[in-house]
């Protein structure tokens, strides 16, 4: 009589904690099956998986590793450019980067770096303007601006 081990775990978008973790296990078991050297991945590839909501789970990012490894033989560290580009692109904004689709006018493109730049500025309207090189009154004004077109005036 066979019985089946059960383990659960939460999805892997809920413990990104683990994803350096499981990525260098990954690497060393290629290199392993490989002969090659074990490499490893920087710290800003690192932050863009951690930044990405694996919707296929651990076998998701054991076949993304898998590819960047394949593609990048031979080379040093796995950087941000051996990420397949569709990951890069899901990933969630870091903290402070604004992401802008292509076609939206430059008038909502300045509203979202302000709006972005105030909250990363924690809402200090001065340092906000000093990070924009905006006058003051310049922000004061666009912020005004903002508030009445939410209003509808």
């Amino acid at each position: 009589r066979v019985t089946a081990l059960t383990v659960e775990a939460a999805p892997l978008r809920q413990r990104p904690e683990d994803i350096p973790l499981l990525s260098r296990d990954l690497i060393a078991h290629h290199a392993d099956t490989t002969g090659e050297t074990p490499r490893e991945l920087s710290s800003a590839a690192l932050d863009v998986l951690q930044r990405y909501d694996w919707p296929g789970n651990a076998r998701e990012l054991e076949n993304v590793v898998e590819g960047m490894l394949t593609a990048a033989h031979g080379r040093g560290a796995l950087g941000v450019s051996d990420i397949p580009a569709r990951i890069r692109r899901a990933a969630r904004p870091a903290r402070g980067e604004l992401r802008v689709p292509i076609g939206v006018p430059m008038a909502a493109i300045e509203r979202a770096a302000i709006e972005e730049t105030m909250r990363f500025c924690d809402y200090d309207k001065p340092r906000c303007a000093v990070m924009l090189d905006i006058g003051l009154r310049t922000l004061y004004r666009k912020l005004d601006q903002y508030a009445r077109d939410d209003r509808g005036e």
